[in-house]
C-alpha cells in the first residue's frame, strides 16, 4: 500500500483547489462571453463574438471555419449560429451536395454578432424548353405570366401557365409601337400605335373577341411610359413637366416640374429619355447624367446625377446598384446594419466586367442577375471578399425574372426557356 506524506497530500489538495477554482472561473468567464486563449506565448482572456448565417436552402449543409469542420447550432426559426468565437478574421465555407459552394472572410468583433445571408444555387439546373418563334416580342407580363408577340398582322399571346399560344388578327392598316396586357380585362389588350398623317401616337383598347379598336387617348409627347398593371401613364409635356395620368379614371397629377429638375444642377438640363422601374421609380436620363425619382415620395433618391450605363434602385430604398466604367457598384442610400454595417453614401465596388447588358435584382435584393457577353451570372452584393458569383446559363440574348414564382425566362436564338431557381 502506497502512503502519501503530509507534504504530498498538501500539494495535491491545493492543486485540486486551484484546478476547481480555475475551471469555475473559466466557466464564469465563458458564460459572460469571455474565452481563454494563448497569444504570442502568453495567456489572455478575451471577449468573444459570434456569427449568424441565414441560408437558403438550409438543410444538409456542411460548414467549415478556417478549413476546419464545424457544427453550429441551428436556430428553431432558421439560420445557424457560430458562438464564442475569438476576435479575428475567419474564412467561412458552406457546402451542399450538387450545389455551388459559398465562402466569405468574416471579421468577428468582441461582443458583437456578424451576419451573412446567402442563397445557394443548384448546379446543372435543367432548362425547360418553352417555344420557338420568329415573331417580335413586344411585352412580358410578370403579373399575368403572358408573353405578347407580333407577327405581321397577328398578335400572338403565349400563356406561361397553360403553355399555349393564342393568335389574334389585327386591323390591316395599323402601325403598332407597343402592346400590353390590359390591367382589368383578360379579353382586352392595350395597344399604342403611330398615326399615319402625324407624329402623334394613340392608346387603344383592343377587344380580342370582337377584333375591334377603341381609342382612349392621344399622346402628344415623345417621352412616355405606361404601367400596364393599373393604366398609369407617365409623360413629359412640351414645357418639360412630368405628369402621371390614369387613362381609365381621367386623373392627372404633376409629378415633377421642369424647374424642380433643373434645380438639381447648375447646368442647363435636357431630358433625353426616361425609364419606369418596377412601377416605383423613374430613371431620368439627361445630358449631364441620370437622376432617380421616387414616385411614392415624389423626391429624388440622390440629388446629383449619376453617369452610369445601368442604374437599378431596390424596392427597400436602401441602396442602388449601377454599372459604371466596367464596374458594378453599390451605393447605400441610408445606414444599414444587416447583413453588414454600411454608412449612407458608402460605395462598394463589387466586380469588374466589360460589356454588361442587363442587371436585375433577385427577390431578396442582395443578389443580382447579370447578363454579360451572352452569359448569365448570379452575383451576390455582399462586398466582403471573396465575391461569390455563379454561372447560370450561356448563349443568353435576354432574360426576364419572375419574382413571385422565382424563375427566369431566357431567350436564346429565338428559343424561349424557363429556368427554375431551385434554391428555396
Amino acid at each position: 500500500m502506497f502512503l502519501l506524506t503530509k507534504k504530498t497530500r498538501t500539494i495535491l489538495f491545493w492543486t485540486f483547489v486551484f484546478l476547481f477554482f480555475g475551471l469555475f472561473l473559466i466557466l464564469i468567464f465563458s458564460s459572460f462571453g469571455f474565452k481563454v486563449s494563448f497569444k504570442d506565448g502568453s495567456l489572455e482572456i478575451q471577449k468573444t463574438g459570434a456569427f449568424y448565417l441565414e441560408a437558403k436552402p438550409d438543410d444538409n449543409l456542411t460548414f467549415y471555419l478556417n478549413k476546419k469542420l464545424e457544427n453550429p447550432k441551428k436556430r428553431l426559426f432558421g439560420g445557424y449560429f457560430f458562438e464564442t468565437l475569438l476576435p479575428g478574421k475567419y474564412l467561412v465555407e458552406v457546402k451542399k451536395d450538387n450545389y455551388f459552394g459559398w465562402k466569405k472572410n468574416i471579421e468577428i468583433l468582441p461582443g458583437l454578432v456578424s451576419f451573412a445571408k446567402i442563397n445557394l444555387i443548384k448546379k446543372n439546373q435543367k432548362q425547360e424548353f418553352l417555344l420557338k418563334t420568329s415573331s417580335t416580342l413586344f411585352s412580358v407580363s410578370e403579373k399575368k405570366q403572358k408573353l405578347i408577340f407580333k407577327n405581321k398582322n397577328q398578335i400572338e399571346i403565349f400563356d406561361l401557365k397553360e403553355k399555349k399560344v393564342k393568335k389574334i388578327n389585327l386591323p390591316k392598316k395599323i402601325i403598332i409601337k407597343k402592346i400590353y396586357t390590359h390591367p382589368f380585362s383578360s379579353k382586352k389588350l392595350l395597344i399604342i400605335n403611330t398615326n399615319f398623317n402625324s407624329s402623334t401616337s394613340s392608346i387603344f383598347e383592343f377587344d380580342i373577341s370582337k377584333e375591334k379598336l377603341k381609342k382612349i387617348k392621344t399622346l402628344n409627347s415623345d417621352f412616355y411610359k405606361i404601367n400596364p398593371e393599373n393604366g398609369d401613364l407617365f409623360y413629359i409635356n412640351k414645357k418639360g413637366n412630368l405628369f402621371k395620368e390614369n387613362i381609365f379614371h381621367n386623373t392627372k397629377d404633376l409629378i415633377l416640374s421642369a424647374s424642380n429638375l433643373s434645380s438639381n444642377s447648375t447646368s442647363t438640363l435636357k431630358l433625353e429619355e426616361f425609364k419606369l422601374i418596377e412601377n416605383k421609380f423613374l430613371i431620368l436620363k439627361t445630358n449631364i447624367g441620370k437622376f432617380i425619382f421616387d414616385l411614392d415620395s415624389k423626391k429624388f433618391l440622390i440629388k446629383e446625377p449619376i453617369k452610369a450605363n445601368l442604374i437599378l434602385p431596390d424596392k427597400s430604398r436602401e441602396k442602388i446598384v449601377f454599372y459604371q466604367k466596367n464596374e458594378i457598384k453599390t451605393r447605400y442610400l441610408k445606414k444599414i446594419f444587416s447583413p453588414l454595417i454600411r454608412n449612407k453614401g458608402k460605395i462598394d465596388v463589387l466586380i469588374n466586367l466589360p460589356s454588361v447588358k442587363k442587371i436585375e435584382f433577385y427577390k431578396d435584393n442582395w443578389y443580382l442577375f447579370v447578363l454579360v457577353n451572352k452569359k448569365l451570372f448570379f452575383l451576390e452584393l455582399d462586398p466582403r471578399e471573396p465575391i461569390n458569383s455563379y454561372s447560370l446559363s450561356n448563349n443568353v440574348e435576354n432574360f426576364w425574372y419572375f419574382k413571385e414564382k422565382n424563375f427566369l425566362l431566357l431567350l436564346k436564338n429565338n428559343n424561349f426557356f424557363i429556368l427554375k431557381l431551385l434554391n428555396s
